[in-house]
């Protein structure tokens, strides 16, 4: 991830950048405000504008990412407020499809975590792009990994054009 800032009214905004080989992704911090979230925007390599989705309306401070599959990216972002539900966004970069969708915080979905098919290892299945967010609250590590009291788990499989929940 690299950093720009500009300058407005002389107070700055910040440009979170992080490119990939497929696409850039840019998240914009409010003016004068670090750590608060306002826009998240796409550019293609040679800095066409993709996608852009506004985050006005909440208030987001917190954000987990990952480029997964080929051309294909998901972001979640939450705030230290519980009662902010989480907001998703995942982009296939094949299609053009971008996806906006939530899923409730409160104190039972404080921790969170993403994984995706990045392409690492050859797969002769063809799998290229599923993501999993697992949104849960830990209350003990033990042997074997995390006691949850919750844990809800979002997938998509790769060119699915929406998420499918698993609630436990």
């Amino acid at each position: 991830t690299t950093l720009f800032k500009t300058w407005t009214d002389g107070t700055y905004i910040r440009h979170k950048i992080t490119p990939s080989s497929d696409f850039i992704v840019v998240l914009t911090e409010a003016q004068g405000v670090s750590g608060t979230y306002t826009n998240f925007e796409i550019y293609d390599t040679s800095g066409t504008i993709l996608e852009t989705v506004s985050l006005t309306g909440a208030t987001y401070s917190n954000y987990n990412d990952q480029f997964h599959g080929t051309n294909k990216y998901t972001i979640l972002l939450w705030d230290d407020n519980v009662d902010t539900p989480y907001k998703i966004i995942s982009y296939n970069g094949n299609t053009s499809n971008l996806i906006e969708t939530s899923h409730a915080r409160g104190t039972g979905y404080t921790q969170n975590n993403i994984s995706g098919d990045n392409s690492f290892w050859p797969d002769s299945e063809g799998n290229d792009g599923g993501v999993v967010i697992t949104l849960y609250d830990s209350y003990n590590w033990g042997n074997f990994g995390a006691d949850v009291t919750y844990c809800d788990i979002m997938y998509m499989f790769n060119n699915q054009t929406s998420f499918s929940t698993y609630t436990f």
